[in-house]
């Protein structure tokens, strides 16, 4: 059994952060922010369906996201100089990832991962999410590629997450929900469970037909919540990631703490054919030249 950890290297550097103003727009994991019409809370078991005709959930109609998302660059985020470490640290800070081998879509994706100890200190507008998650394009937010993501760019993932300053509200605890995020419907996510450091989430990300994706975060205790998605682009989703992703992080302390690593285990993996046997590869921000170099120096041990 490989073991992916993901540790947070912990300095201190402080700087002053310049806040997006726009009170009607929140972060979403996934690398952008979403009109809050286009958010939508759902309670866990709900099934989500986007086709020609609409947007429903639960057989219930919703409205369509009429509303580009917005991205670090539209912030000012993207223009540091490059290869400069700089804090606040934004985007993806650190991830492992898999391509299905013959760019074929992925059946199965599951795996625990454990709750880190709470960050030493935390500013309101923070947000850390760690997740599994499953994408139909190799697109990773605030990179330093090309500008926005593609237009019909989703992710599903069991996220967990330390803040409050995501759609999905939060504050100083970790949460878990499992969320889908997509440019032109908008952000779904289930109804949050509170979790503990220490605490073993079983991340879930299952395909219960062509195009039908069953999204579950699981306790220990049994517990969970969870969502299913119907959608034609989920047919293909050959992309697999292990990510650590945060923004408006001002100083390394507001990360969780070096001696407290995410352990990512038991990772599953499987296509119509079977199981696969990943060959994980670990990255960060400065490799693909994201504007906030991975100040902290966050890492994945594979």
């Amino acid at each position: 059994m490989r073991v992916i950890n993901l540790l947070v290297v912990t300095c201190i550097i402080v700087c002053v952060n310049a806040t997006w103003k726009n009170e009607d727009y929140f972060r979403v994991p996934g690398g952008m922010m979403m009109h809050k019409s286009c958010l939508h809370h759902v309670e866990a078991g709900s099934h989500i369906i986007d086709n020609d005709d609409g947007v429903f959930v639960n057989g219930e109609r919703v409205e369509r996201c009429e509303y580009k998302p917005i991205y670090n660059e539209d912030l000012g985020i993207g223009s540091r100089i490059s290869g400069s470490r700089s804090l606040p640290a934004d985007g993806w800070q650190t991830w492992t990832s898999y391509q299905h081998p013959n760019n074929s879509t992925f059946t199965t994706f599951n795996g625990n991962f454990t709750v880190p100890n709470a960050p030493s200190s935390f500013k309101r507008n923070e947000i850390v999410y760690i997740f599994t998650g499953l994408q139909n394009d190799n697109w990773i937010p605030n990179s330093g590629r090309a500008f926005g993501s593609p237009q019909d760019f989703e992710i599903i993932q069991p996220v967990l997450q330390y803040g409050g300053a995501s759609a999905n509200g939060g504050g100083e605890y970790w949460g878990v929900a499992s969320w889908y995020v997509t440019v032109g419907s908008g952000a779904f996510w289930s109804t949050e469970l509170k979790v503990n450091p220490g605490d073993s989430i079983y991340g879930v990300m299952e395909a219960k037909g062509p195009t039908t994706w069953f999204i579950n975060s699981v306790l220990a205790s049994g517990q969970n919540s969870s969502i299913t998605i119907t959608r034609p682009r989920l047919s293909n989703n050959p992309w697999a990631y292990c990510t650590l992703e945060v923004y408006n992080i001002a100083e390394c302390i507001n990360l969780p703490p070096s001696n407290s690593p995410s352990h990512f285990t038991n990772m599953i993996l499987t296509d119509s054919n079977g199981p696969i046997s990943p060959e994980w590869t670990s990255y960060t921000e400065d490799y693909l030249g994201g504007p906030s170099q991975n100040p902290c120096g966050a890492d994945f041990t594979i």
